[in-house]
């Protein structure tokens, strides 16, 4: 099984950019889909903040929890 952590890793791995370093840059959440269930992490990093703390450019993936392929999104 993929963990958070790899999940993050695959997902930056296939970004066109490298996400700057503040916590908000780098989000991930649980996606379960289908039936029967198959687990994903959703993965979405951002390269800069604005001047609110947002994120501006943004990449999204799902990561397979069984398999690590990522499919950007």
């Amino acid at each position: 099984e993929i963990s958070q952590d790899e999940a993050i890793e695959i997902a930056k791995e296939n970004a066109s950019f490298e996400p700057c370093p503040q916590l908000q840059c780098v989000q991930i959440r649980y996606v379960p889909r289908g039936i029967p269930v198959r687990g994903y992490w959703g993965v979405v990093l951002s390269d800069t903040l604005d001047s609110d703390g947002q994120p501006n450019r943004i990449e999204s993936f799902l990561i397979d929890v069984q398999t690590g392929e990522a499919a950007r999104t």
